[in-house]
């Protein structure tokens, strides 16, 4: 079955991710981030740049947050958070653009590569975020032909 898909694209905090059907209930585009020119929350992100496209502005700065975003409560999960919720059932429902997010696919969202964890994120030393690591870095080496 092609033709349009009922998923979403946006920018929260700075990530692309696409919320599924369930999660676009009626204020959901309240945590997305904002175009800096006009405002607008019809935004993608290509090669790190945030382009908005209602107006063509183009950032690679830190994304406008939205106004007045509450705060998420500790572990928060959903689309008011950006964090894809771990519950059975809701696995997925909001996921980094591109990727899989059907429950049980094992797709998990993306974080920041750097040394400090962020309090509750997954674990960095799981053995399915290190063989995911090595089949992106594997599929990297196949397209820019070093393997």
């Amino acid at each position: 079955m092609s033709g349009p898909s009922d998923w979403r694209r946006a920018v929260v905090h700075g990530a692309q991710v696409l919320v599924c059907p369930d999660c676009q209930t009626p204020g959901w585009t309240d945590g997305l981030d904002r175009c800096a020119s006009c405002g607008s929350t019809a935004l993608s992100k290509r090669l790190g740049v945030v382009v908005c496209r209602a107006c063509g502005h183009e950032d690679a700065g830190a994304p406008t947050p939205a106004p007045a975003e509450p705060a998420p409560a500790a572990g928060g999960t959903g689309p008011e958070t950006g964090v894809a919720p771990d519950g059975p059932g809701r696995q997925g429902h909001l996921s980094e653009a591109g990727g899989s997010s059907a429950p049980g696919s094992g797709s998990r969202r993306s974080t920041p590569a750097g040394p400090q964890r962020a309090a509750g994120g997954p674990d960095p030393d799981d053995p399915a975020r290190a063989a995911l690591a090595a089949e992106v870095a594997a599929a990297v080496d196949r397209v820019l032909g070093r393997g």
